[in-house]
């Protein structure tokens, strides 16, 4: 191999080394973006009350995160936030009642795929 070719080489490894190292660093910032992300989704849950319907419904909130598609849970937060029985929802306990509420149906759905 002569001295142009090792360049060449040299060149390419640093630029692999480069590009491995970028997306590396890529997806060690999309995993933070996403864990903050899901917190925010996750207190805006609980400052509606929605989580409580959720360990209500068996789900919790974690596995609703998880399993629900981010323009699901948007949605689904709306509606939260449109009710007006959201107080109900505060003080729900699991097997209670919680036809009332506006993301009852998705929310059956969800738990039946959680249960198999």
């Amino acid at each position: 191999m002569n001295l142009f070719s090792a360049g060449i080489a040299g060149l390419f490894l640093l630029l692999l080394s480069w590009f491995a190292g970028g997306l590396v660093l890529s997806i060690m910032r999309n995993l933070s973006g996403g864990r903050r992300y899901r917190a925010h989704l996750a207190g805006r849950a609980r400052e509606l009350g929605l989580a409580n319907m959720l360990e209500a419904r068996g789900i919790g909130l974690q596995n609703w995160l998880h399993h629900e598609s981010v323009l699901s849970i948007h949605q689904q937060l709306q509606r939260c936030a449109d009710c007006t029985r959201r107080e109900e929802c505060r003080h729900l306990r699991p097997g209670c009642d919680t036809g009332f509420c506006p993301n009852d149906a998705a929310f059956g759905r969800l738990a039946a795929s959680l249960r198999g």
